[in-house]
């Protein structure tokens, strides 16, 4: 039998990304990352007045406002943006595949600027919120160091849902921390207040991989490449899990970024009937395998210039999606680096969007 293990000790954590820095820099010097050109562009970006009353869609990303109210997009730079207080809506428009080509009626309404200075944050959890866990795979014989987050809210009588992260190739080891540098948002008050999840977060050993794919080639052939030895121990995770607190079954959530985006997508393609949605970011995967996946919520991100994981990879995805008739959101960073996720999981909408899904 697999097992579980709690450890005695809760790590210290305190590491961080600088993503709040960049945004009071940009917001002070009243600037805002335009979608469709991939410039920031001083002075040029309007507010949305107020849910549902931005400008209409222009010629730039004319896909449509964001669901529910968010500034309208307008001509590259000059749409409305989502405001604080909860203005924008929870679903993005529907206009073409990818910024540049019509935009994907994003975040801030199809075409228009992202506000970093005024776009809601919700606080982050903490890391002595997480359980310090270890679990044992009897058909791989790894053991993968996990953190687990319980709501505290938890009773045996209620179903919760159960998000699993995959982390990236920076935060692989054993110390049983590195893994929560970018997952504490699926664990803030904010969010889990009104949604309660369980957030599950195992940590890769050094020199191994979710996906045994050299990344800088994107798209892989899913049977051409067995399950790799933490992906097989990440979903027996799952099912000790299950089988030790009420989670419940119809609303496992899978998410993470880079080598773990290529986790996301691995983990949904190779169990599509366990998993009730998915967030990769800056991922990659099969795109022949696409039907898998046609009847799961699917919302995925990446940057356009992301020099270590070619864009190439989530758009192939997208489009295969697309062409199966999937339920696939899109969201592409106009000149976003690799590092997109840092404003993707400090975005209310996107998380209160995905912990909702069910199957």
């Amino acid at each position: 039998m697999s097992t579980c293990h709690n450890s005695p000790v809760l790590p210290a954590f305190s590491r961080w990304v600088g993503v709040l820095g960049m945004a009071l820099a940009l917001s002070a010097a009243g600037c805002a990352l335009v979608r469709g050109t991939g410039e920031i562009t001083p002075g040029e970006s309007e507010p949305g007045r107020d849910a549902g009353e931005g400008s209409t869609g222009g010629q730039d990303g004319s896909g449509g406002t964001a669901g529910g109210g968010a500034g309208g997009g307008g001509t590259s730079g000059t749409g409305g943006r989502m405001m604080g207080g909860g203005t924008g809506g929870a679903n993005p428009g529907t206009g073409g595949t990818y910024a540049g080509t019509g935009g994907d009626g994003g975040f801030g309404g199809a075409g228009g600027a992202w506000d970093w200075g005024n776009t809601p944050k919700p606080p982050a959890g903490k890391a002595t919120d997480f359980l310090t866990r270890s679990f044992k795979s009897d058909s791989t014989g790894l053991t993968l160091p996990y953190r687990l987050y319980v709501p505290p809210s938890y009773t045996p009588t209620k179903k919760y849902p159960l998000i699993i992260f995959f982390h990236g190739a920076g935060e692989r080891g054993t110390n049983n921390m590195n893994q929560l540098t970018y997952s504490l948002d699926l664990a803030g008050p904010g969010v889990q207040h009104q949604r309660p999840a369980f957030v599950v977060a195992p940590q890769c050993p050094d020199n191994a991989q979710w996906v045994d794919w050299p990344w800088a080639m994107g798209s892989y052939k899913l049977a051409n490449t067995p399950k790799s030895k933490p992906m097989t121990a990440a979903l027996e995770l799952i099912a000790a899990l299950q089988a030790e607190y009420s989670i419940d079954s119809t609303r496992i959530l899978a998410t993470g970024l880079s080598m773990g985006g290529f986790g996301t997508w691995d983990a949904i393609m190779r169990s599509p009937n366990l998993f009730a949605g998915a967030l990769p970011i800056c991922g990659g995967a099969d795109p022949s395998s696409a039907a898998l996946l046609k009847s799961m919520p699917i919302w995925t991100f990446h940057g356009s210039a992301d020099d270590i994981i070619p864009v190439t990879a989530t758009r192939m995805m997208v489009d295969a999606l697309k062409a199966a008739g999937g339920n696939i959101r899109y969201t592409e960073y106009p000149g976003g680096g690799h590092n997109v996720w840092s404003q993707t999981y400090s975005n209310a909408q996107v998380l209160g969007w995905f912990i909702d899904q069910h199957r």
